[in-house]
C-alpha cells in the first residue's frame, strides 16, 4: 500500500510538471495527428499557431511555480537529508523548499506569504549567518559548512567542465582575473565597491586589478589554489532576512520582528558599520552588496520597477538599461 501511494503521488507530480510535447500546427491534417498519437501514446493534442507549446502567462507560470513547490512541501519529510551524497547542500530539502517559497511570493508581490515562509527558514535552528570570521571560507569549502547559512547550492567538480578541456567550470571563468588563465569578463563597478562600508567582512571579497575589481565569490576550492572550480550558493539565510525586510516595508507583519532589526542583524554579523535604511531603497541597496553575482540583480531591478543607470560605463551603447 505505501508503494502504490508513493507511485500515486509520482505520478500525480509529474501531470503536474511535465507538459505536453504533442502539439499540431492549425494546416496539419488528421493523418499527423493519428500519426502522433502512435508514437507518442497522447490521448490529448493541442493545436498552436507554429506547432509548438504555447507560452503561458507570467502569472499563469508563477501559480504552477507556487502550486508544485506546496505539494513538494507537503511530502518533503522535516528532516529529510539525502544519504550518500558528498555535500547535503546539494540536494532538496523542506528548508530549501521554503526559501524557495519565499522568494518566489517576493517576485509576485505577495509580501505576507513572503515574510511567513523566510520566518520558516529563519526559525529553522540548522542554520545560521556566517560571522564575519567564517563569511569567505563559506564560499570556498569544499561543501557547505555544517550549520552554516548555505541553504541549497550547487555543487562544483572538475566534471562541470565549460571551456575547451581547460578544466575550468563557468562562473569561476568568467569572474577570475585573466592574468590566472580564466577570461576574466565579470567584474564589479566602483560604484558597487563604494556601497560597502569600511569593516565590512564583504567588500575585502573583491580583488582589485588595475581599474576593475574582481569577486572572489568563486574563487575555488580549498584543496589546492585552483580556483577552475567551485561552488555555486543558490539559497542563503541572508536572503530570508532581505526578502523578510522588504515584504514588512511593504506592508507583511512578523510579531516582534522589524525591517530594521533583519537589516541590523545583516550589518552587525558582516561587520558593517552602517546598517541599511528600511526602506525601499534600503533593502534594495543591501541586495546589492549581499547578494552580489548571485544571480538576484536583474529581478530586483525589474521588480522594484527601476532603471539601472551605469555610473562606470561611458559607452554609449547599453549605459542605461529601462526596466
Amino acid at each position: 500500500e505505501d508503494q502504490a501511494e508513493m507511485v500515486r503521488k509520482v505520478k500525480n507530480h509529474k501531470a503536474g510538471f511535465v507538459y505536453s510535447d504533442s502539439n499540431l500546427r492549425p494546416d496539419q491534417t488528421l493523418a499527423d495527428v493519428i500519426e502522433l498519437k502512435e508514437r507518442l501514446g497522447h490521448p490529448t493534442i493541442a493545436v498552436t499557431e507554429n506547432g509548438k507549446p504555447a507560452r503561458d502567462s507570467k502569472e499563469n507560470v508563477y501559480n504552477q511555480i507556487v502550486a508544485d513547490l506546496l505539494q513538494a512541501e507537503s511530502i518533503m519529510a522535516d528532516d529529510y537529508v539525502r544519504a550518500g551524497v558528498t555535500d547535503k547542500a546539494a540536494t532538496p530539502t523542506k528548508p530549501a523548499i521554503q526559501a524557495l517559497l519565499s522568494r518566489v511570493y517576493l517576485y509576485m508581490n505577495k509580501w505576507q506569504e513572503a515574510a511567513d515562509y523566510a520566518t520558516k527558514v529563519i526559525n529553522n535552528k540548522k542554520y545560521e549567518l556566517a560571522p564575519a570570521d567564517a563569511y569567505a571560507a563559506m564560499f570556498s569549502a569544499a561543501t557547505a559548512p555544517e550549520g552554516g547559512e548555505i541553504i541549497f547550492e550547487v555543487y562544483g567538480s572538475d566534471k562541470n567542465e565549460y571551456w575547451d578541456n581547460s578544466g575550468w567550470a563557468h562562473l569561476p571563468y568568467i569572474t577570475t582575473t585573466d592574468d590566472q588563465g580564466s577570461h576574466g569578463d565579470v567584474c564589479a563597478t566602483k560604484d558597487l565597491y563604494d556601497l560597502y562600508s569600511e569593516g565590512d567582512i564583504r567588500k575585502s571579497m573583491y580583488k582589485q586589478h588595475g581599474n576593475d575589481y574582481f569577486p572572489t565569490k568563486y574563487s575555488g576550492k580549498p584543496k589546492d589554489s585552483d580556483p577552475k572550480y567551485t561552488n555555486v550558493p543558490i539559497l542563503r539565510l541572508s536572503e530570508m532576512y532581505l526578502n523578510r525586510a522588504e515584504a514588512i516595508i511593504n506592508g507583511a507583519s512578523i510579531q516582534g520582528v522589524t525591517a530594521e532589526s533583519d537589516l541590523r542583524k545583516i550589518a552587525t554579523v558582516r561587520g558593517a558599520s552602517q546598517t541599511a535604511a528600511a526602506t525601499k531603497q534600503g533593502v534594495f541597496d543591501e541586495r546589492r552588496r549581499e547578494l552580489a553575482f548571485e544571480g538576484h540583480i536583474a529581478a530586483d531591478y525589474a521588480r522594484c520597477n527601476k532603471s539601472m543607470t551605469r555610473k562606470d560605463f561611458d559607452d554609449s551603447k547599453n549605459k542605461d538599461v529601462a526596466f
